[in-house]
Formats: structure tokens, C-alpha cells, sequence
């Protein structure tokens, strides 16, 4: 079945994936540009170029609300995480859970001009929480790849321990909320906004 809506973009700014919103910042020019520069690289140096530049860019705010040791900065996590604020924000407090993480390596993904086909992706973790993470997809090969677990410096944050079929239950409707993915036709990477998360 064919998704409701799917729109072809010019570009990711000003879109709100998953309630965060790209906007321009000098953090982001910053990491585009060094991006950019990934794109000769072989897929597996550029996945994990692009990896690098992501988990430099912010500390895992979710875990950093219970564990931080200064009182303020844990404050602003807590904000990061239950609050709503754009992608700038985030880059500029160098904080960010699951949402922000996934949406920035979406953008870095595009920039690095990694893969065929990139998901910007959410699942159910247990029927309250819901994560979000990156379906890359090169050569028929598919890479999940999840910000948020690999900046845990403590795994018992890793949702997936409370539920290692989380990524079994990946939302593909959300009413009033828009997916994002790319894919290539021909040399391009094409941006789709869309009802279905698999559009």
C-alpha cells in the first residue's frame, strides 16, 4: 500500500523530524563542512567518519540527566531530553539524547553522501518511550546505526537491555508526524518526506 503522502525536498533545513528542528547554526556549518570532506572515502571509513563526527558533537544528554556531576549541566540535559529544542540548541550545548543524535547523523549522513538509502527511523521501546536511530542501506547491505548506545559510557542507559526486540517494533505511522529518508537515483541523493517511515 502506498503511503497517504511523500514529498521530494530541496533540502533538510527547517524540517522537524521527530520534533527536532534543523536549523542553521555555526556548529552545524562547521560539521557539514568536515562531512563534505568524507565523500571520496571509501562506505565503511565514511560510516564511520560520519559516526566519529556525530559522537564529537554531543554528550548522550539522556544518560548525562541521571549521572552528570554538575548539578546545572545536568539541569540542561534534563531540558535536552524532555524538552523541545532545535538541532542548533542541542550542537550548541553539546547535548543531546536519541532524537537529536539520530536527526544530526541523518544530515551528516546526507552531506558525506553515505549510502543508497538512509531511514531516519523510530521504534516503540515499551509502549511509552520511543527511540529513534539511522537505517543505512549501501550495496544491499544494511547498517543500523544508533548514536544515542554507542555515546553511553554506562550500558545499563541502553534501552535495548530492556528490550532486545526494540528495533522489531520500528513505527512506520505516526498520525500527525512526518518520516525522513534519502535515496539515490541516479548520482543524486533525493530527500522524501513522508506518512510511511519506509517510503
Amino acid at each position: 500500500m502506498k503511503p497517504k503522502y511523500v514529498r521530494k525536498l530541496d533540502t533538510y533545513m527547517r524540517v522537524e523530524p521527530f520534533g527536532v528542528l534543523i536549523d542553521e547554526s555555526n556548529e552545524l556549518k562547521l560539521l557539514v563542512d568536515k562531512a563534505r570532506k568524507l565523500r571520496t572515502l571509501p562506505f565503511r571509513d565514511k560510516l564511520n567518519g560520519t559516526k566519529e563526527l556525530a559522537l564529537a558533537s554531543m554528550e548522550n544528554a539522556y544518560e548525562g540527566m541521571f549521572t552528570h556531576p554538575d548539578l546545572q549541566r545536568r539541569k540542561l540535559m534534563e531540558s535536552m531530553v524532555l524538552g523541545k529544542h532545535s538541532l542548533g540548541e542541542a550542537l550548541k550545548n553539546r547535548a543531546g539524547c536519541c532524537r537529536y543524535q539520530g536527526v544530526l547523523f541523518f544530515v551528516l549522513g546526507y552531506e558525506s553522501d553515505l549510502g543508497s538509502r538512509h531511514l531516519l527511523q523510530s521504534a516503540d521501546v515499551n509502549g511509552r518511550l520511543h527511540t529513534v536511530f539511522n537505517d543505512v542501506h549501501d550495496d544491499g547491505n544494511h547498517h543500523r546505526v544508533n548514536i544515542f548506545t554507542e555515546s553511553l559510557k554506562d550500558k545499563k542507559y541502553d534501552y535495548s537491555r530492556i528490550n532486545p526486540r526494540v528495533y522489531e517494533n520500528v513505527d512506520t505511522f505516526w498520525p500527525g508526524l512526518l518520516f525522513y529518508s534519502y535515496q539515490r537515483r541516479g548520482n543524486e541523493l533525493v530527500i522524501l518526506e513522508s506518512q510511511d517511515a519506509h517510503a
